[in-house]
């Protein structure tokens, strides 16, 4: 973890780059969404109404304040022109109907399956992918991702201690704000994206260099 008072200020997330970010981002999660609908044979639904960029201590008072106690992280690191790590975390409320939802059982999370563990690992992949895939998109760029790893009932500010342990130079992370709807149950997840800041700068810069293009194309 870099949480070193000397560290260089975080690329500026202005609220032209957050439109960007949501509108793009909402996008492949509806694909997303699409995607567990037909997993779980049932409607899904899935929006990113907010998008924050934080400070490393930012993240960890983010987790005090929003996922004090985390009911389920599913976790992946990537690597290639960006590497970073990314997570989908449920607080333990919404962890339980997300669990349910998609196993269709009552267990207490620390009583589930492998069985149980491995279809929240493929949701949560699901859901990973699609962020980190328009990432490498959008700085045409092949990105390799590792298998999902799985793990229940934490503290939130360990959850973040160990994410910004896992990525060296990360001084900032992006936190997006995931609404849920699985047939009639609401429920709130939050995506982080970790990555050192040499990184998030030229992801932002492919963000931008994308929205001059299209905006030349409308002249």
């Amino acid at each position: 973890m870099n949480a070193n008072p000397e560290a260089p200020a975080p690329a500026a997330l202005s609220a032209g780059r957050t439109d960007g970010l949501a509108e793009v981002l909402d996008a492949v999660m509806g694909q997303a969404a699409g995607t567990i609908s037909v997993l779980l044979n049932r409607r899904v639904l899935l929006k990113v109404p907010v998008i924050e960029h934080v400070t490393t201590p930012g993240l960890i008072a983010f987790f005090e304040e929003k996922l004090a106690d985390v009911g389920v992280t599913i976790r992946q690191r990537y690597c290639g022109s960006l590497n970073g790590a990314a997570a989908l975390a449920f607080s333990s409320e919404n962890a339980l109907s997300f669990v349910r939802a998609l196993v269709g059982i009552e267990h207490e999370l620390d009583r589930l399956s492998a069985a149980d563990q491995a279809v929240l690992a493929e949701a949560g992949n699901i859901v990973l992918n699609a962020a980190i895939g328009v990432m490498a998109d959008r700085c045409s760029s092949r990105l390799r991702i590792s298998l999902p790893d799985v793990s229940l009932s934490r503290k939130g500010k360990d959850v973040a201690l160990e994410l910004l342990g896992a990525v060296a130079e990360a001084h900032s992370a992006l936190v997006l704000m995931n609404r849920f709807s699985i047939g009639d149950l609401e429920l709130t997840g939050y995506v982080i994206l970790l990555m050192p800041e040499g990184d998030v700068k030229r992801l932002l810069a492919c963000f931008d260099g994308d929205k001059a293009s299209k905006d030349l194309a409308r002249r």
